[in-house]
């Protein structure tokens, strides 16, 4: 079978493809591994004549196939070549682009080390060759759309999980068939918009998206002022449909009308539609049918979409069953479980005024003793706790959250998306206290050990680093680590 299928999309722009193909073929012989090329070229007829005789001697040695579809718009055709990829992986990017020395082997390694988990896309990083005042609008003021980063907007340093993301990405074909492909953006034709689109798309039916700091992909072609007199596609006049529409879709199949109408002005698509109403006509008629797919297929924590737009809402935190077990035993007065919050009380003071916070969160707060006595401090202080009633619903975001013994009682299974969750909520400082031994003086009411993590202090900081950088071990012992960090 072949390892990788590396599938190249381009629509009216040949200057680049040429060399892109070029590096393609140095890529899959530097894996080591047995690869093909799948160029998408959905060009008008003329354009696409001469992108076909710069790959000619490719195409006729069997190193590259051509999918073209006598339709404008490309998403249909970039789905099409997903399809017919013989791969167990695909690599998509754009044929505007170059592949850097050890980018696929160093995805490739990327899901051989992670052989079984539920990973849908890793992200390679990707280098701007120019820096017009429209790339620097789209793609490093990310903080403008809830559709999340694109790709690098923000360096990548080490291996990240994601919410979402763009291209260019390394994908299993089995996990492509599993979620759909492109679904209604391919099937409507759409252009614009459809890689975040999937990104989410993968995020939200419980798949793991991953940004990796190896390799690289060089992008050239300012975008759009400069090209605009010579592409038509990258001005988007010629793409099918009205630009804009499949990032309007993405917002209605995961947040609802309320969602899209919530984000019209947020995410800019006055530029593209005249209001709310337009864009609600066109995209209900495209998109009700894979809203309704994904909400079929989503996991327990994801059946109030309706009521939560995506951007709001993180994947479940814990199981069930170990929730029941945990607030059995919070709802045992005889037990003490959950209390020693206030111990940190002085150091979270003083971390709240080193880094001029102005909101708090405790996560994992237990017996809330720790607000308290910040309260009592003058420092108002959020409360969370899955596993507490009054206290369970999902909190806003704060410049410094507390997580006090809480991460060693984590499900092995349930950490990266806990990890994931606290990144996405602290502001400035994160402040961590973990047990490192196993719990001697209680055991949850099925007689098991509450402590579900216990590692040594390499450990923890390895897997803390993956999302914040440590600034300072303010405890470290045979017992306990007790560190101060800032997200990376």
């Amino acid at each position: 079978m072949t390892k990788i299928s590396v599938v190249l999309a381009s629509r009216n722009e040949t200057a680049m493809l040429c060399m892109t193909v070029l590096s393609a073929v140095e890529a899959i012989k530097e894996s080591g591994v047995s690869g093909e090329i799948v160029v998408v070229e959905n060009s008008d007829e003329d354009v696409h004549l001469a992108a076909v005789d710069c790959i000619a001697g490719q195409i006729k040695e069997g190193t590259v196939r051509v999918v073209r579809l006598e339709n404008p718009s490309i998403a249909k055709a970039i789905h099409l070549a997903h399809e017919e990829a013989k791969g167990e992986f695909l690599f998509y990017t754009d044929a505007h682009t170059l592949i850097g020395y050890g980018t696929l082997s160093a995805l490739l390694d990327f899901h051989k080390r992670h052989e079984g988990e539920p990973i849908g896309f890793v992200h390679a990083p990707i280098q701007w060759a120019h820096r017009s005042s429209a790339t620097k609008r789209t793609h490093l003021n990310v903080k403008r759309t809830p559709l999340g980063e694109w790709a690098g907007a923000v360096p990548v340093e080490k291996e990240s999980m994601i919410s979402w993301k763009g291209m260019p990405y390394m994908i299993r074909k089995s996990v492509w068939t599993d979620i759909g492909g492109l679904g209604c953006c391919a099937e409507h034709n759409l252009g614009w918009g459809v890689l975040p689109y999937l990104g989410m798309k993968t995020w939200i039916l419980g798949y793991e998206n991953w940004a990796i700091p190896d390799g690289v992909v060089y992008h050239f072609g300012e975008w759009p002022e400069r090209v605009r007199p010579h592409a038509k596609y990258r001005t988007y006049s010629n793409s099918g449909e009205k630009p804009g529409l499949a990032r309007a879709v993405a917002l209605y199949v995961f947040g609802g009308e309320d969602g899209l109408r919530q984000c019209f002005e947020n995410d800019r698509l006055e530029r593209f539609f005249k209001s709310p109403d337009e864009v609600m006509e066109r995209v209900r008629s495209v998109a009700e049918e894979e809203r309704k797919m994904v909400l079929q297929r989503q996991v327990r924590s994801f059946r109030s979409l309706y009521e939560n737009p995506p951007w709001n809402m993180t994947p479940e935190l814990l199981s069930p069953k170990y929730r029941d077990l945990n607030s059995e035993l919070h709802r045992d007065g005889q037990v003490l479980y959950g209390y020693k919050g206030w111990e940190q009380a002085d150091l979270a003071e003083s971390l709240y005024r080193k880094y001029e916070c102005a909101s708090a969160l405790d996560y994992g707060a237990g017996k809330q003793s720790l607000s308290n006595e910040m309260r009592r401090r003058g420092i108002e202080m959020a409360d969370y706790d899955p596993a507490i009633p009054h206290i369970s619903s999902l909190p806003n975001p704060a410049d410094l959250v507390v997580c006090s013994d809480v991460l060693e009682h984590v499900e092995p299974e349930y950490f990266i998306r806990v990890m994931n969750h606290i990144r996405s909520l602290t502001g400035k400082c994160l402040l961590v206290r973990v047990c490192l031994v196993p719990c001697t003086s209680k055991t949850l009411p099925d007689g098991s050990d509450p402590h579900r993590i216990v590692k040594d202090q390499e450990w923890w900081l390895n897997a803390l680093e993956k999302g914040f950088d440590v600034r300072e071990i303010h405890e470290s012992s045979d017992k306990y680590l007790t560190v101060s960090l800032v997200p990376n």
